[in-house]
């Protein structure tokens, strides 16, 4: 596996091993029936727990109610939180205005939404919780509503990691924010990354994946260090990052 921060060959894929989700065809309806039955009665609900939401969980756990049932609940508590006691809009604009998370206007070779994160501009002393986790779900389901109707489902996340440090006022290494994150893969967003790039990966970064390594667990697999020439290989001429600084 290329070290952080190597320029070498573009990283190949490399499938997970876990079981694949069902298609949408193998989806149980009677399950669905009972599923919408069990989710609350919440604002969070109505928005995010429609049937398309549910049809979709159901192909994560391979029809199992029970286990669908249980992670939506998580999905809906976590998203009512935002319409009870959501974070300022001014503090979202300011995470946002920031560029932590951009959405990129182009999809990639195979019609991937992407979503960057810039690392570099994530300050743990400065960053208010609430407010990136709402930037990241906004940023996240504006990708997924992208690619409606185009028969592509996954997202291609892009960490750029130059510029990455570890210790000091100046600190990216937000290990709860991290954590974050890695629940948002497994509870909110289950299936929805395809691809994870880590760009420009400086050897200070080590030390930090391999704690946030393990807590990924198969998705793990997912993530392929690359350099910026790696990366923009990912897209058709003329339609990648431009990777400033």
């Amino acid at each position: 596996r290329p070290r952080p921060g190597h320029a070498g060959r573009r990283p190949q894929a490399v499938p997970v091993r876990c079981a694949a989700p069902l298609q949408d065809a193998e989806v149980d309806s009677a399950a669905v029936r009972q599923v919408l039955q069990a989710l609350p009665e919440t604002e969070a609900a109505a928005k995010f727990g429609t049937e398309a939401d549910v049809r979709w969980y159901l192909r994560d756990r391979r029809n199992d109610v029970p286990e669908t049932v249980e992670k939506m609940r998580k999905m809906l508590l976590w998203r009512q939180q935002f319409i009870t006691a959501p974070p300022s809009e001014g503090m979202v604009a300011k995470e946002r205005a920031q560029r932590k998370v951009d959405l990129h206007p182009h999809c990639d070779k195979e019609g991937r939404a992407v979503v960057i994160i810039n690392v570099r501009n994530h300050k743990l002393l400065n960053r208010d919780m609430l407010a990136c986790q709402a930037l990241a779900a906004q940023t996240l389901d504006e990708a997924i509503g992208r690619m409606d109707g185009t028969g592509q489902d996954k997202v291609l996340a892009i960490f750029d990691l130059r510029g990455f440090s570890a210790f000091g006022i100046d600190s990216n290494a937000d290990f709860e924010f991290a954590k974050f994150l890695v629940d948002l893969l497994y509870l909110h967003y289950p299936r929805r990354v395809g691809q994870v790039l880590l760009v420009g990966a400086p050897s200070v970064f080590r030390p930090v994946w391999a704690v946030v390594r393990p807590w990924l667990r198969s998705y793990g697999r997912l993530a392929r260090f690359a350099s910026v020439q790696g990366a923009k290989e990912y897209f058709r001429p003329g339609e990648a990052p431009s990777f400033r600084r």
